[in-house]
């Protein structure tokens, strides 16, 4: 079994402590070393549509023609994400990106990763490479805690372009803050409770913009939430090939108000279930949840 990630050496200036750090293990950079080398006389990941979600789109690979060693090691290598560990903490990546392994290798390796988590798991949204669509808020502003809340619920963000000053760090909030903060923002019982089910519970379809408004719409409660939210928010500025692997339910993150405009092709974002967050999902559509 070939490894997809090891433990990285902590940032001291990460901003906050005891989190935990992951890189590309030394066989998957060997892999993708090569998947670089083999990508120019390959045909190029295609954008596909798919049901069920507001934002059906993604990219999907199937590099015809590929040397059958390194398939078989880049597809070892993508199996793995199904089998991490999803916990409750927040876990940083570093280096994902450099000077061999560049945005273009992320991108096929993470549509190969999509196909072939839909292909093992016979589900077509297993896993979701997703091109960026709105930037949030305004082109050049921040955008504010959230939850992408896509089907699957195992985010993995890698940054690619960003400012050099350092500005539009990564914001993060435990969902557990978030729900203690509730009671005391004004938002009424019925609101609360249907916030806390969206985060808390099984669904087949994407919730976002239901979510977002409960947290950003305008509401007499909006104020206060934001305040207190904003009191407890932690705040890491991640550099180039760094990024952030969380479970969408249990964290709310974001992003500072960057210099310039914020760039489309700033991060790479793969959402995928892992072995257990895809039992649950099952199971709870087997009970009947929706």
């Amino acid at each position: 079994m070939l490894r997809l990630f090891v433990k990285a050496k902590p940032k001291s200036d990460a901003g906050a402590p005891r989190l935990s750090w992951l890189t590309w293990s030394p066989e998957a950079r060997r892999a993708l070393g090569r998947l670089a080398e083999a990508i120019p006389s390959l045909a190029q990941p295609r954008l596909v549509g798919f049901s069920g979600t507001e934002y059906g789109y993604t990219f999907s690979w199937d590099p015809l023609g590929m040397d059958t060693g390194l398939r078989r090691s880049l597809e070892a290598l993508a199996i793995e994400f199904y089998h991490l560990r999803s916990g409750n903490g927040l876990t940083l990546v570093d280096g994902l990106i450099g000077e061999e392994i560049d945005g273009t290798v992320i991108r096929c390796f993470f549509s190969l990763t999509r196909s072939v988590l839909v292909r093992d798991t016979n589900c077509s949204d297993a896993a979701i490479y997703a091109p960026l669509g709105a930037v949030g808020g305004t082109a050049q502003g921040d955008f504010p805690l959230h939850a992408d809340l896509y089907v699957p619920v195992i985010l993995l963000n890698v940054f690619d372009q960003i400012p050099r000053d350092g500005t539009g760090a990564s914001r993060f909030l435990r969902v557990t803050t978030l729900l203690e903060l509730l009671a005391g923002c004004g938002m009424p019982g019925a609101e609360r409770r249907r916030l806390r089910s969206i985060v808390t519970g099984v669904s087949n379809v994407d919730r976002y913009e239901e979510f977002y408004d409960l947290l950003h719409g305008a509401h007499p409660w909006k104020s206060t939430l934001e305040a207190q939210m904003e009191a407890h928010t932690l705040r890491i500025a991640l550099g180039r090939g760094q990024g952030y692997l969380v479970h969408d339910r249990r964290w709310l993150h974001g992003r500072d108000k960057p210099t310039g405009k914020v760039q489309r092709d700033r991060l790479h974002r793969l959402i995928f279930d892992t072995e257990s967050t895809l039992r649950r999902r099952r199971r709870a559509t087997q009970g009947g949840l929706s």
